[in-house]
């Protein structure tokens, strides 16, 4: 799985694209929203690993992704922040915005750790076809290690490329340099999917 700062980071550059809210309110949702999925790790060490919050499992599931993309969603309805018409479109936006966390994480498994995307009607672990991202250690200790280090190096090409390039992309302003370097970081972004597929180094 890729650590939580890359998933948040992913998840406000998705959510940059929403024009309908505030921008401030929508990147600060979108940043929570992408990392709630792991909060599963807490509730874990609470209910205990065969519970339904079994790591990877309800939390890590497209039902759980709707669920928490419709209340975020009629949370800003509810505060005004959206105009009711708004609605669907920005329940649908947090959706794949929290969605994104586990596809992400399906990329990482390497073949080792499944994800329950039909939790908790269906357990199965499934896979995704390829996992060009290298997993996040657990452990601080780890994550500040050479290996954490060289971790977050892959996630800052592969992933802080396309969310700091899409906020670039949609950044209100008339100056014509961001565009073009968000273009760079995505080019960087889909240079190094391309060859990290292509040539899977753990």
């Amino acid at each position: 799985m890729p650590t939580v700062i890359s998933h948040s980071i992913v998840g406000a550059g998705i959510a940059s694209f929403f024009k309908s809210a505030p921008r401030k309110k929508l990147i600060f949702a979108a940043i929570l929203l992408a990392a709630l999925p792991d909060f599963d790790t807490i509730l874990m060490g609470i209910f205990g690993h065969e519970s339904i919050f079994r790591h990877r499992g309800f939390m890590h599931s497209v039902f759980f992704a709707a669920l928490a993309g419709i209340c975020a969603a009629y949370l800003f309805k509810l505060k005004k922040w959206i105009e009711p018409r708004h609605f669907m479109k920005l329940a649908i936006l947090f959706f794949i915005v929290t969605f994104s966390h586990p596809c992400l994480d399906g990329f990482s498994t390497g073949w080792k750790y499944g994800v329950g995307y039909l939790a908790p009607f269906d357990n199965t672990r499934y896979f995704l076809w390829m996992t060009p991202l290298p997993l996040a250690p657990l452990s601080p200790e780890h994550l500040f290690s050479q290996r954490g280090i060289n971790l977050f190096l892959i996630e800052m090409s592969m992933l802080w490329t396309f969310g700091f390039g899409a906020i670039l992309w949609n950044k209100q302003s008339d100056k014509a340099y961001l565009k073009i370097l968000a273009i760079l970081l995505w080019m960087i972004c889909v240079a190094t999917w391309t060859i990290r597929t292509m040539f899977p180094v753990e």
